[in-house]
């Protein structure tokens, strides 16, 4: 696989992950700065300012009442629609894998932090690739596979069709469906190439 179609990818994973963090000042200025880098037709434009972005987005996925859209793999893979149920324990155990910290701010099948451990994973084969190591790109690859299928593709669209059905943000809604169309491509093109 070209390294540069590798680098995109991973970059719009990264972008995806931190569209999903809270947006305050620096957290927007971060996804503007990230979509430099990116290939214009995926990039999001924010259309409603600020203020607007962090009632919608506390609306969607924090609450304080009924969460619209929760932004966690467990909400849709447990019964009982329960967080931290055994596939968190699941993305825990990868996350350990791969030496990662799993001391984070947000439970660990948290969309934006599953979006980065793609990006994450993608990274690592572009780095085996550069230092010739085949077999351990090759492995990182199949991690990427293996997560996809095991985790983040199980929910997201899930998740993504309640965020675009939801949203009173067009910001929110673009994101949804950018992700669940970059997420499905990137299957077809898994199963195709493997």
């Amino acid at each position: 696989m070209e390294i540069k179609v590798l680098e995109n990818s991973a970059l719009l994973y990264k972008y995806f992950a931190e569209s999903f963090y809270y947006p305050d000042e620096n957290q927007v200025a971060q996804i503007q700065d990230l979509s430099l880098n990116i290939d214009e037709s995926n990039r999001i434009l924010f259309e409603e300012g600020i203020p607007d972005l962090q009632i919608e987005y506390s609306r969607l996925f924090v609450g304080p009442f009924k969460v619209a859209a929760p932004p966690y793999g467990s909400v849709y893979l447990e019964d009982g629609n329960k967080i931290y149920g055994d596939s968190t324990m699941d993305v825990i155990s990868v996350y350990e894998g791969e030496s990662l910290q799993v001391d984070l701010k947000e439970p660990p099948d948290h969309i934006a932090i599953e979006l980065e451990f793609i990006s994450y994973l993608i990274y690592k084969q572009i780095e085996s690739y550069g230092e010739g190591n085949l077999e351990l790109a090759s492995s990182y690859f199949n991690k990427q596979l293996h997560f996809l299928n095991r985790h983040l593709a199980k929910w997201v669209d899930s998740f993504c069709d309640k965020v675009e059905s939801e949203s009173k943000c067009n910001f929110y809604k673009k994101l949804a469906k950018a992700v669940k169309n970059k997420v499905y491509n990137d299957l077809i093109n898994v199963y195709s190439i493997n």
